[in-house]
């Protein structure tokens, strides 16, 4: 849509609860990818690893001011979770407080659940966060998003064939 931002958020998990990382993407309407970060998030639940990525892609989303915002994600439970403001796991209150205030700052947002067009880079970028030290984020420099881009191109390229042969 145009003028909005796109973010896109996953996490990684190596055991439930185990080791963690989180992965998000932000970009124009145009496909220019103007974050993208990978985190790790230490030994954490998939479903706290998740609402990290969120609050994470949320809040650079308010503090670059931008306005409308469409949000996807994999996870039905974190979806659900934030478009209802409620949860009965306290471990994830926390991090649903953090997530409804930056929504509360934006005019606009849609939120959905989605098999996403940017599956391979934003998995990319979740393994990317598992790897690094305990509670850091690297923030990926010009060279890595541009490899990010051709993934989400080639991703979307092969999901183009994917419905072209279902459909034949």
């Amino acid at each position: 849509m145009e003028g909005w931002i796109k973010l896109i958020f996953d996490e990684a998990a190596k055991g439930n609860p185990g080791a963690t990382g989180y992965g998000c993407i932000v970009w124009k309407d145009t496909r220019d990818i103007m974050d993208s970060v990978s985190g790790n998030t230490g030994i954490a639940s998939n479903n706290e690893a998740e609402e990290m990525a969120l609050a994470r892609g949320l809040r650079f989303c308010v503090d670059n001011e931008f306005t409308s915002v469409e949000i996807e994600g994999d996870s039905q439970i974190i979806i659900n979770t934030t478009k209802n403001n409620l949860t009965p796991n306290w471990k994830l209150r926390r991090y649903l407080v953090d997530i409804a205030m930056h929504l509360n700052q934006l005019q606009n947002y849609k939120i959905y659940h989605t098999f996403r067009e940017a599956n391979k880079a934003i998995d990319y970028l979740s393994n990317v966060g598992v790897s690094l030290e305990s509670y850091t984020e690297k923030i990926l420099t010009f060279d890595w998003q541009n490899e990010l881009k051709q993934i989400v191109n080639d991703d979307l390229a092969e999901s183009v064939y994917k419905v072209k042969s279902e459909i034949v």
